[in-house]
């Protein structure tokens, strides 16, 4: 596990986690939080290794997404503000191959970056510097592409994330973005 700092070249949020890919390896796990960004629970990064090796999921070197469930909170009141279900709550795991991943996709279900742990060949993963609010839908359609991937959901709380961020301020930007990835 490491936290690294951002690089002033690599501008922006997208470009903070371009940074973190170009100094991973293929056989890394990568999550991207930010500052507004908290554990679920003090056991959740302990039970979701646990579920990783349950699923087996780690044996494939490269090409692999694993979603979990996230919250969104206000963080000064700790109050629950909405969730992200791209993780089915009755499921333990389930796995999804590329077509389910870009069918949920077209239906507007984009899984958020701070619940998706990423283990990707760098020549197929970079964020768009395009794109200020929705780079994470354009990675997620780009990755959908990929035969071989192997995408896992798990029915885990991984990350409380800070309600009131800026896509929930600039909704007309990013409806125009996303117009433009699809």
């Amino acid at each position: 596990f490491s936290c690294i700092k951002q690089d002033k070249s690599f501008p922006y949020i997208y470009g903070a986690m371009n940074m973190g890919i170009e100094l991973s390896t293929n056989e890394e796990w990568i999550l991207f939080w930010g500052i507004d960004d908290r554990p679920y629970s003090n056991e959740a990064f302990f039970n979701l290794i646990k579920l990783m090796q349950k699923s087996n999921i780690g044996k494939n070197k490269k090409n692999n997404l694993i979603i979990c469930q996230a919250r969104y909170f206000d963080l000064n009141k700790n109050k629950f503000k909405r969730g992200s279900f791209f993780a089915k709550p009755n499921n333990e795991m389930i796995f999804l191959k590329s077509s389910e991943f870009q069918n949920k996709l077209f239906w507007g279900e984009c899984p958020p970056h701070q619940s998706t742990l990423f283990k990707i060949s760098s020549q197929d993963f970079k964020y768009s510097s395009k794109y200020y609010l929705a780079a994470d839908l354009d990675i997620f359609v780009k990755l959908s592409l990929i035969k071989n991937l192997n995408i896992l959901t798990l029915n885990h709380k991984l990350v409380k994330i800070g309600h009131g961020g800026v896509s929930n301020k600039k909704n007309l930007l990013r409806f125009k973005e996303v117009y433009r990835i699809y």
